[in-house]
């Protein structure tokens, strides 16, 4: 799993087209379609989007968050599964999602079959890749198959904002201030940047990128094998999105863009009732 599912996956780009969803959920989602320039408004307020093939996964807050099967090309939304669906994520086969009405993990096929649910605790996050699922509940971090089996714990602590960083995961620790943390599941190795706590926290598969709660929420770029960060947007950014070399983030009711290197942000598009 990237971390756009982990920051509301409200953006996605896919068959050269870019979903946009308003962060608001007044207004839905519009496709801008890079060939024309044209924008697009699709019948649905669409969160968590995951693309697999020419289909977009994700949940339909205007279908009071059902699993829909989204057609890139026609915008038609189809629902697979009846039942409030969030923080999704496409991992080995599987969609893995949190059920609102009991908090629960659960794991299903992309068309809404074989649902099952993952664990017995409530899940604050989790993060998934390659089958196998990592996930935090107030009694610590567990892992598990996508295909189900009994989930171990990992670690004794509490996570929120949590994504697979490598083979590491990055987390805000929330009992200590939610300072940034990265845990070595396979050794148990713990490392804590103590001057930097997640509000949103993303990844590029080299650095992290991290909307500092200490700092008005502006965005850092952090260097995990070092031990350095670095402050690349004074503004105050939540939903942060990592597509190719460009960080998307919600601000001023506007989603804006910038190079991932740092830089003045651009503005992407204007999400007011209406339209575009």
């Amino acid at each position: 799993m990237d971390g756009n599912s982990a920051n509301g996956g409200l953006i996605l780009k896919t068959q050269g087209k870019l979903f946009i969803s308003d962060a608001r959920g007044d207004v839905g989602t519009f496709m801008l379609d890079a060939s024309t320039g044209s924008a697009y408004r699709a019948s649905g307020s669409f969160w968590f989007m995951n693309a697999h093939g020419v289909d977009i996964y994700c949940s339909d807050r205007q279908r009071g968050g059902a699993l829909v099967k989204l057609d890139a090309g026609t915008l038609t939304a189809e629902t697979i599964l009846d039942a409030p669906c969030y923080g999704i994520a496409y991992s080995g086969g599987w969609l893995i999602y949190i059920d609102e009405r009991d908090g629960m993990l659960y794991r299903c096929r992309t068309d809404g079959s074989g649902n099952v649910r993952l664990a017995d605790e409530r899940a604050v996050c989790f993060a998934a890749a390659g089958g196998n699922v990592f996930f935090a509940t107030d009694k610590g971090i567990w892992t598990c198959g996508s295909g189900g089996g009994k989930a171990v714990r990992i670690a004794e602590c509490a996570a929120a904002h949590m994504i697979l960083f490598g083979d590491k995961l990055a987390y805000a620790d929330r009992e200590r201030n939610y300072a940034l943390t990265i845990l070595d599941p396979a050794c148990g190795d713990i490392v804590r940047l103590d001057e930097l706590a997640p509000a949103g926290l993303n990844t590029d598969g080299r650095y992290l990128y991290c909307a500092n709660r200490r700092n008005g929420r502006t965005v850092y770029r952090v260097d995990p094998e070092q031990g350095r960060n670095i402050r690349i947007c004074g503004e105050r950014a939540d939903y942060l999105h990592v597509i190719g070399d460009e960080l998307y983030f919600y601000g001023r009711n506007d989603w804006y863009t910038m190079s991932l290197h740092g830089g003045q942000p651009l503005k992407v598009v204007t999400q007011r009732r209406g339209g575009v």
